[in-house]
């Protein structure tokens, strides 16, 4: 039973009923201020473990944010190193890390294609140490007049047909 409808009785100057009188004589207020003690106590207790866990939870999810982070720029650092390399492989660039340092340095955006290949045909203009040579074996119709001179000045020569032969071999052999 409550203390306060008793009070509220006591005030009014209304008669008490037995059971009232004998609760106000067990009623202790040292036992009462104790209870409400340790209930303050677990309440601040249960407080403060919400807290904790709270805390904890916060850092928690720091540490995840953080490590997202790392992972997703180490993400972009390994698709622009592959963007690098494909570059370096197209095109012939014997440093892609030259190419990436310098593509860097002038901000250029690998995802936009046009940009990209303007930005590598320049250095290899500007770089061509950095590239493989492109060379050429000249142009057919030389190797045509050449096969034909070669077979027609030696017509009458001994071994003609061997050297037509070698010179056919040699114009057949690829650049690279």
């Amino acid at each position: 039973m409550l203390l306060n409808p008793l009070m509220a009785k006591i005030v009014e100057q209304q008669p008490l009923s037995a059971e009232e009188i004998a609760l106000l004589r067990e009623f202790d207020p040292d036992a009462l201020q104790q209870e409400l003690a340790e209930k303050s106590g677990k309440l601040q207790t249960l407080e403060n473990e919400r807290l904790s866990r709270e805390e904890l939870l916060q850092k928690e999810l720091e540490e995840l944010r953080t490590t997202h982070s790392t992972l997703q720029n180490d993400f972009q650092e390994l698709q622009r190193r592959q963007k690098i390399e494909a570059l370096a492989g197209h095109y012939g660039c014997t440093d892609p890390e030259y190419l990436d340092f310098r593509a860097r340095r002038a901000g250029i955006d690998l995802n936009d294609e046009a940009a990209s290949t303007n930005f590598v045909e320049e250095i290899a203009r500007t770089s061509p140490g950095c590239f493989k040579a492109r060379i050429k074996s000249g142009s057919s119709e030389l190797q045509q007049d050449f096969q034909s001179a070669a077979a027609n000045d030696f017509a009458g020569f001994p071994g003609a047909d061997r050297i037509s032969r070698i010179t056919g071999i040699i114009s057949g052999i690829p650049a690279e």
